[in-house]
């Protein structure tokens, strides 16, 4: 007996599908194939994703999803920090204290925050930070991270910020912040 849709010979007359295409055996040819007849292409039953599959791919795009938020969701925190360090690398000083929200100003004079920056110069010259921790909660948010000068030198710093009329200001600045909570 020989599969109709391939050719092959089928040695078990209990067969039910062809062990070379595949294809029920239902219907037979009483020979091969003859010579020059091209044989069907056969296609192989198409199997379902198992279910574990699923599961594991639909985790991993919940877990991505979350991360975008997070990261959409705090990203406006490093605007107003960026703005800022894009001042005092400009030389702008009293321009960046303006920057900063009420509540800084009111604790720390133009003079104080000039006095500040001179005795931290690299502040002048940040060339890039890294961010690792921003969170928010209400209207106040903290941002933890690295600012690294064009020395390459890298500074730890952590920012805490506040929402003033729908916007971030910023609120303090600490240096080597080893001292404040994680």
């Amino acid at each position: 007996m020989y599969c109709a849709n391939c050719g092959a010979e089928l040695k078990d007359e209990q067969i039910h599908f062809c062990p070379n295409c595949g294809k029920p055996v239902g219907v037979t040819a009483s020979g091969p194939p003859q010579a020059g007849a091209a044989p069907a292409v056969a296609e192989k039953p198409r199997k379902g994703m198992r279910l574990w599959v699923k599961i594991l791919i639909g985790i991993v795009v919940a877990i991505a999803a979350i991360i975008a938020f997070a990261v959409i969701a705090t990203a406006p925190l490093v605007d107003p920090i960026q703005a800022h360090l894009a001042l005092l690398r400009e030389g702008k000083v009293a321009e960046a204290w303006e920057a900063t929200s009420g509540q800084f100003k009111g604790s720390t004079s133009q003079a104080d925050f000039e006095r500040f920056v001179a005795a931290n110069p690299k502040i002048t010259q940040i060339k890039s930070h890294s961010f690792a921790n921003k969170s928010w909660e209400n209207d106040l948010g903290e941002v933890r991270g690295t600012l690294t000068a064009d020395d390459g030198s890298s500074i730890p710093v952590f920012y805490r910020l506040i929402r003033e009329q729908g916007e971030w200001r910023i609120l303090s600045i600490s240096f080597n912040p080893a001292d404040q909570q994680q």
